[in-house]
């Protein structure tokens, strides 16, 4: 997963791993890099949905990620990612 040019680090799913676990871990990979990327993660404990927030006021961000990372993030809880941008 590639953050505004800037790579995350690979997550480590075990076996028995909770998906509230896993998106904590994918949350924290993210926010690691809060400083480069100009973007900030969480997830709605209650909906399960990851958003990207930008925190750069006025800036857009680019995401990208393999199909594979997609599809897992997207499957983990509510089926639903948000992207948002910091308002002008």
């Amino acid at each position: 997963m590639v953050i505004n040019g800037v790579s995350i680090d690979a997550v480590d799913v075990a076996v028995g791993d909770t998906a509230t676990e896993v998106s904590a871990n994918i949350v924290n990979a993210i926010n690691s890099k809060m400083d480069q990327t100009g973007v900030y993660a969480a997830t709605d404990a209650t909906t399960g949905i990851l958003t990207l927030t930008s925190i750069k006021e006025g800036r857009d961000f680019t995401f990208t990620a393999s199909a594979s990372t997609v599809a897992f993030i997207v499957s983990l809880r509510s089926r639903r990612i948000a992207l948002r941008r910091a308002p002008d």
